[in-house]
């Protein structure tokens, strides 16, 4: 919290001291980004910091007194942004010049607003421009991200997520706009670092139904997910297929406290598949330690004689190592969704 401390001691003391002055000061100016008002992954100390600071310039104006914050983007002559000159050619903000900041500085010192932002941006890079005749635009746009990445899409799995690749957070932004508009509804940031580069890679090539359907498919789970009641179960597990013999599949509780996502998958799988539940007796337990061993002796009771494989996900997964590295389940599936 070193960077929201920082902000938050300085100009709180600015604001403090200038009011104890004989005089009103005619402009109290403060520099903050535009991060404060469109969010920034991985940024949160930052964004934090700078909205803090607005609130002290709203406070201000409340109060009878100058106050402007100006959430500026990018600045190109000097701070982290100076070297950074691949990553601009795909995203719709610009960096912008010392100059030109000076020259809107000038005009914004009469406006009455407390906060307000500064975005310059470049209509040619617009992302997709994704109407019917924008073919073209969105393939320049896929090669360039390609380039960014610094990967060979046709060389690099078709599996391989955006996420796993490291997209930056500001393409990853602009990705999420422009696909939003694409296929009218509001895309999570976390779905498009989701997106694997197979997906990509056809929707270069023209398959925007592709991404249409991808999306779609996103939205009907989450429209699921919304009707699904939330019930702490009294039983310690269930049966979720009417498959009787095979080696069992255990399945570590979700966040959900139910199995609803895994419904496709078990109707296809031709063994037994058993749910051990996240029931009351388990939301007292106050560790992950505790809940690792409540799991443990549930399964020696269960299969005393071992013969069995387990699937979780997140501190499901963690369980799962567990039961591995025991000996009390031969194969263990750990899914990591972060």
């Amino acid at each position: 919290m070193k960077t929201v401390d920082i902000k938050e001691k300085i100009f709180k003391n600015l604001d403090q001291l200038s009011r104890e002055l004989d005089y009103n000061l005619d402009h109290f100016v403060i520099f903050s980004s535009l991060s404060s008002g469109f969010g920034a992954e991985g940024q949160l100390n930052y964004t934090y910091g700078n909205s803090i600071c607005e609130r002290i310039c709203e406070q201000r104006q409340r109060d009878g007194l100058s106050g402007l914050a100006i959430q500026f983007g990018p600045i190109g002559d000097v701070g982290a942004m100076t070297e950074l000159t691949q990553m601009f050619d795909i995203i719709t903000t610009q960096k912008q010049r010392i100059h030109s900041c000076c020259e809107i500085l000038d005009k914004l010192l009469a406006v009455k607003y407390p906060v307000v932002a500064v975005n310059v941006k470049s209509v040619e890079n617009s992302l997709l421009r994704l109407d019917s005749g924008a073919k073209e635009g969105s393939k320049s746009f896929i090669n360039k991200l390609w380039g960014s990445l610094g990967i060979d899409p046709s060389a690099t799995p078709a599996d391989i997520t955006l996420g796993e690749i490291g997209i930056e957070s500001i393409f990853a932004s602009e990705l999420q706009q422009e696909l939003a508009k694409l296929c009218n509804q509001t895309i999570q940031l976390k779905i498009i670092k989701h997106m694997s580069v197979g997906l990509l890679r056809e929707f270069e090539s023209g398959g925007d139904d592709t991404i249409k359907i991808y999306f779609n498919g996103m939205k009907s789970a989450q429209i699921s997910l919304s009707k699904y009641i939330f019930v702490i179960p009294v039983e310690t597990h269930v049966r979720l297929n009417g498959v009787s013999n095979g080696k069992p599949l255990y399945l570590m509780p979700t966040l959900e406290m139910g199995f609803a996502l895994y419904d496709n998958l078990v109707q296809n799988i031709n063994r037994p598949v058993v749910g051990l539940n996240w029931t009351s007796d388990v939301n007292r337990l106050s560790t992950l330690k505790e809940v690792m061993k409540y799991f443990t002796d549930l399964m020696a009771r269960l299969e005393p004689n071992g013969g069995y494989d387990v699937l979780g996900s997140t501190d499901g997964a963690i369980i799962c190592g567990q039961l591995l590295r025991k000996g009390l389940a031969e194969k263990a599936v750990m899914i990591d969704v972060l």
